[in-house]
């Protein structure tokens, strides 16, 4: 039993370097070698677990596209749905690309290789889909709805751009509240809502600048 709990500390050693090197690195420039120093494991014990890169990749990616499986899963509903059902799912969205490294590596993956590894949008478009049929009037607008999906998708280009960016910088999901707020309501009113702040976002945090820009 021993012996067990220690191989599986070691597996998940493992996964959670590699996580960490795919997604800055990327698949190519990440080694077997930099892995197994990160995680301070033999290279026998690696590939004891995983005899290559690839076989180390899936599982990596499998990880980061479970978790975004769940958090839909477990989604918690919006009692007005429709646009703000959407904004919590690219809220909730948000927070995993900043708080889950197998997250941002299952992205970085697909995005080197898409072929090769699954294609983590797989994991929440059919629930964005299902949140804009809402939006769409009745019977749905084709047109309307893939223009709405692709907002979203672009969205969280930038977020999951944001989320690997060095430095400091405020919280993912205050910047996607703002930019729902800006959607939702206009230039004028999301100015006059920023105003009203006195500097302070909706959540009572400081709202934060980077490099004389304001991105909060």
């Amino acid at each position: 039993m021993v012996r067990q709990e220690r191989a599986e500390q070691t597996r998940r050693q493992l996964i959670e370097a590699a996580a960490a090197e795919f997604d800055q690195h990327g698949y190519t420039r990440t080694s077997l070698s930099r892995v197994s120093r990160s995680a301070g494991v033999t290279m026998g014990a690696l590939t004891f677990h995983f005899p290559t890169k690839g076989s180390l990749a899936d599982v990596v990616c499998e990880s980061g596209v479970n978790a975004v499986r769940w958090a839909m899963h477990r989604l918690r509903p919006v009692p007005s749905g429709g646009p703000a059902a959407v904004a919590e799912l690219t809220r909730e969205l948000g927070r995993l690309l900043e708080e889950e490294t197998a997250v941002r590596a299952a992205v970085r993956l697909a995005q080197d290789d898409p072929g090769e590894f699954p294609d983590w949008r797989a994991a929440w478009l059919p629930t964005l889909r299902t949140l804009l049929l809402d939006l769409t009037g009745d019977p749905p607008d084709p047109g309307r709805l893939a223009e709405l999906e692709k907002l979203v998708v672009y969205l969280l280009i930038g977020a999951y751009n944001d989320a690997r960016a060095p430095g400091p910088r405020p919280r993912l999901q205050e910047v996607l509240d703002r930019l729902w707020n800006l959607a939702f309501h206009g230039v004028d009113d999301a100015l006059r809502l920023a105003a009203s702040c006195h500097s302070r976002s909706a959540y009572g945090r400081p709202q934060t600048k980077t490099n004389d820009r304001y991105v909060g």
